[in-house]
């Protein structure tokens, strides 16, 4: 018959979160940091997922409702944003990763809403349409009886091409 193994005694639970941590010292205060900025960057989204089970991430973003997917490079940007601005510092890549791949296995295991995400037109204020292109940046393509002109407002280089009417 097998022998079961034990495992180590732990102290009795009195209570205190703290009581039986295996990390050093060091470790706790890292993961207390993770966890806040977890926190941060968590609360400042709403997620939902497509019916294909794709998860968004929505936020508002000076007065304009922003959705994108959860594993691109525009969430990726937001978040490096939101950590610069509320812990002032710049986080590595690797944080990053890290702190998007919680987001993605605590959505994985929340029932989220079911929302479609469209590509957005609107009318602008001098009969100009603009197209949002939902890429990984935020790209608006803006047309008018001129021609068009595209948009990334990722890098806020404009560029323009016209078309002969």
């Amino acid at each position: 018959m097998p022998t079961q193994e034990k495992l180590p005694e732990q102290p009795d639970d009195d209570g205190n979160k703290d009581t039986y941590n295996p990390l050093s010292e060091k470790d706790r205060d890292k993961e207390k940091f993770f966890l806040k900025m977890y926190d941060s960057i968590e609360s400042g989204f709403m997620f939902s997922c497509n019916k294909s089970g794709t998860v968004h991430a929505t936020t508002l973003v000076d007065d304009v409702i922003e959705t994108m997917q959860l594993n691109s490079e525009r969430m990726s940007s937001k978040i490096k944003k939101l950590i610069r601005t509320k812990f002032n510092f710049r986080p590595a890549k690797a944080l990053i990763a890290e702190l998007m791949e919680e987001l993605q296995d605590q959505t994985d295991d929340t029932a989220l809403e079911v929302h479609e995400v469209h590509h957005r037109v609107a009318l602008g204020a001098k009969g100009q349409i603009f197209v949002d292109l939902h890429g990984d940046g935020n790209v608006v393509l803006e047309v008018d009886k001129n021609g068009y002109r595209h948009h990334d407002f990722a890098t806020e280089a404009p560029s323009s091409s016209a078309h002969p009417e």
